[in-house]
């Protein structure tokens, strides 16, 4: 499961790119995506959200847990929720060790 940028307008695939790293500056946050494409879609740069994907035991679950990972990648983190990065003793959030905020 990927979450998906294209450009706004389509551009020619250079193979000499698969694999490059890019930050993008969402709303969640900074993500690193790899640049990709495909004959049919063009250029896209990915981020993964989940692999393997046979964690999910029906489709109707992955698509809630995409549904769910867009609305966090396309919200703004509540400032008073968020945690410190670390301190001795204390567990790391999923989201902190993931630094997707």
């Amino acid at each position: 499961m990927n979450l998906l940028m294209y450009p706004i307008e389509p551009q020619a695939i250079d193979p000499n790119r698969y694999g490059e790293a890019k930050t993008f500056a969402l709303p969640c946050g900074e993500r690193s995506f790899l640049y990709g494409g495909d004959e049919a879609i063009g250029v896209f740069w990915g981020a993964s959200l989940h692999s393997p994907m046979d964690i999910f035991v029906n489709q109707a679950q992955a698509r809630a847990e995409a549904r769910l990972r867009l609305i966090e990648a396309l919200t703004v983190p509540d400032k008073k929720d968020e945690e410190p990065e670390s301190t001795p003793g204390k567990k790391l959030s999923r989201r902190s060790f993931f630094k997707m905020s």
